[in-house]
């Protein structure tokens, strides 16, 4: 009879033992997955992160010694970034301060704006149905240079299109995206 209940009390232990260390596990992959590879902080501002997890990050200067120039940052609570000039970053995130998760670029970059400029041309145009001037690449951040209407819109399509609009009597937008994409 003792033995059984040994062994039950020893099943039970190693069993939330068990479930403990999947969770953490589990835990982990989604801190990895769902922080950014890379945080870009324009220069000469206050940025500020409420994340609300058990992560703790050493930030240092990626070009200068790391003994004695880390700052640390707990995102368990709200962390607020002093910008100065454009530099590049290193954080080492940490899950509870003690598992090492990754570590993340900090880049503080000079700010870039964007100016509409341009003269008016003084043209009306009238379209039975979508008219479009020209297609072209998107810098995307992820991808690169992308073309999302690459083998999309020919002229051919654009005709063929063109027809099932003006046939189909299209009065939204929603019903316009569902002719353009059958």
């Amino acid at each position: 009879m003792y033995k059984r209940k040994l062994i039950f009390k020893y099943i039970f232990i190693s069993s939330i033992f068990t479930t403990l260390l999947l969770c953490v596990v589990t835990y982990t992959g989604y801190i990895k997955r769902n922080f950014p590879e890379n945080i870009y902080i324009t220069e000469q501002s206050n940025t500020t992160f409420n994340l609300s997890v058990p992560v703790t990050g050493s930030v240092y200067n990626s070009s200068v010694n790391r003994a004695g120039n880390e700052l640390s940052a707990d995102f368990n609570q709200e962390v607020t970034f002093i910008s100065g000039e454009p530099a590049n970053y290193n954080m080492d995130l940490k899950l509870f301060g003690l598992i090492f998760l990754k570590t993340v670029h900090v880049n503080v970059v000079n700010e870039q704006q964007v100016y509409p400029c341009g003269f008016q041309a003084g043209l009306y145009l009238k379209s039975n149905g979508i008219l479009v001037v020209k297609t072209d690449s998107i810098d995307s951040v992820y991808y690169g240079a992308v073309n999302p209407c690459a083998d999309i819109l020919t002229k051919q399509t654009l005709f063929f299109r063109r027809r099932q609009l003006n046939s189909s009597g299209i009065c939204d937008p929603r019903s316009l995206s569902s002719a353009l994409f059958v």
